[in-house]
């Protein structure tokens, strides 16, 4: 049984154990196969390693979404559940939580885990390297890719984006109204006052007559975008389905992504009531206990003891091995056990934006906007390398010459990005981080999806 490295990523404790959780109990959504996966954390940083010959099914299972019932059936399941996912978040809202007992805590998280876990067996579908691999490659085999960088661009979510902050601007919206609609733009940050703070703050420096020309742009740009792409389908008609189906997911991507990414911040009435209950901080509950212990420890009105949970923070690791699930801290006996020593000295993933730059590397390991914000005070460097990118680092990439991420495929964050900004860009390289520090010199060669060290 031979692992590969898919990808590198800060998140809490669950977005980790619903990776696993969803191959044995939501088998039912199209996709969710596999059998064998491993899951290594160490201080907070998560890397996950797939088996071999599950990766390459996924690429065959891929072709299955190119026939209409199938990828007609899976976005409506991505519809339903956004609605279901949201209408529970609503709910909490209106419910007086500190008059639970702990056992209906315990169900209500109960009810959060398993959106959280349909979110993400929805979720994985939409990754170009696997399940989209086979519509990527209708497309790459007809067209120049310069026609395949037009057919993949998608500007509604910077549409949408445009249109809240107008919104806010004109006082028709709060900052929170704002957030609650992004929630994503909160990953990994549990300070949420300070986050509304950094929002205000943001909004202060625009005004309203810019936003207005940036849509004004926008919609011209989306008009031309639509003739662009309708004159290469005329060309090419096969292209039309695996387009619609590539950039529909990408769409669901970015919706989904509110219910994994922003889901803590969505459930925010919740996360308090279970702070409150067992009396520690919040970031305690969510990088350290899996779903089962936290539903004990509601019940049983205690958290894990103290010294479980400094260890956890150090270190953990989530095996998926023929289906069975397992936890430890020993990461190092795991690693030694399932994973073959790599010497690993070339960066190479996918174009999600081509162009030729050479350039220094700026290594960011974080996925957090307070400690994003932080390395960007004394930042030096034109080439950005992170994890992954989210919504709240967009007002710095303008600066960037490149991009480089762990993580993502053409429908990600950081290709939809790099796309918009006409920024070159290698996505889901799984080893940029580990292989590339401050202060490298490379040149980046994105239309071959390739970083070299100079």
């Amino acid at each position: 049984m031979k692992f590969k490295k898919v990808f590198r990523e800060s998140g809490s404790i669950f977005v980790f154990e619903t990776s696993h959780d969803v191959y044995r109990v939501r088998r039912n959504i199209f996709g969710n196969h596999y059998s064998n996966l491993i899951g290594i954390s160490r201080d907070r940083i998560f890397t996950a390693y797939y088996e071999e010959s599950e990766l390459e099914h996924s690429r065959e299972l891929g072709k299955e979404l190119l026939k209409p019932e199938v990828h007609e059936k899976y976005f409506e399941q991505c519809e339903a559940h956004c609605k279901e996912a949201r209408a529970f978040a609503e709910e909490l809202r209106t419910m007086k939580l500190d008059a639970l007992s702990g056992e209906e805590l315990a169900e209500l998280f109960d009810t959060y885990y398993n959106h959280f876990l349909t979110t993400i067996a929805l979720y994985q579908l939409t990754d170009t390297d696997n399940f989209l691999h086979a519509a990527q490659q209708v497309l790459r085999s007809l067209l120049s890719d310069e026609e395949v960088q037009v057919m993949l661009r998608d500007n509604e979510e910077f549409y949408e984006d445009l249109k809240w902050k107008l919104a806010v601007l004109e006082k028709k919206k709060t900052v929170v109204d704002y957030l609650l609609h992004f929630p994503h733009k909160c990953h990994n940050h549990y300070d949420y006052e300070e986050l509304e703070e950094h929002y205000l703050e943001e909004f202060a420096q625009q005004v309203p007559e810019n936003v207005h020309q940036e849509i004004a742009v926008l919609e011209k740009e989306s008009q031309d975008l639509a003739a662009a792409q309708a004159k290469i389908v005329q060309k090419h008609l096969e292209v039309k389905l695996p387009a619609m189906i590539i950039r529909k997911a990408g769409q669901f991507r970015f919706r989904l992504k509110k219910y994994w990414a922003g889901y803590e911040y969505l459930c925010d009435p919740l996360w308090r009531a279970i702070g409150a209950r067992l009396a520690i901080p919040l970031e305690d509950i969510v990088w350290t206990h899996l779903s089962e212990e936290l539903k004990d420890c509601l019940r049983a009105g205690k958290p894990l003891a103290p010294e479980e949970i400094a260890r956890r923070k150090k270190g953990f690791a989530l095996l998926l091995i023929n289906g069975e699930k397992s936890f430890t801290t020993d990461v190092d006996k795991v690693e030694a056990t399932y994973l073959q020593a790599e010497q690993e000295q070339e960066v190479r993933g996918t174009c999600a934006h081509p162009g030729h730059v050479e350039g220094t590397i700026l290594n960011i390991p974080v996925t957090s906007l307070a400690e994003f914000s932080e390395a960007m005070e004394e930042a030096k460097g034109d080439i950005l390398v992170t994890p992954m990118t989210q919504p709240y680092v967009v007002p710095y990439l303008k600066r960037f010459k490149a991009i480089v991420t762990d993580q993502g495929g053409i429908v990600c964050h950081a290709a939809i990005i790099s796309r918009e900004y006409r920024i070159p860009c290698v996505v889901g390289t799984s080893n940029a981080t580990e292989l590339l520090k401050t202060g490298d010199k490379v040149r980046v060669e994105a239309d071959k999806g390739v970083v070299r060290k100079l």
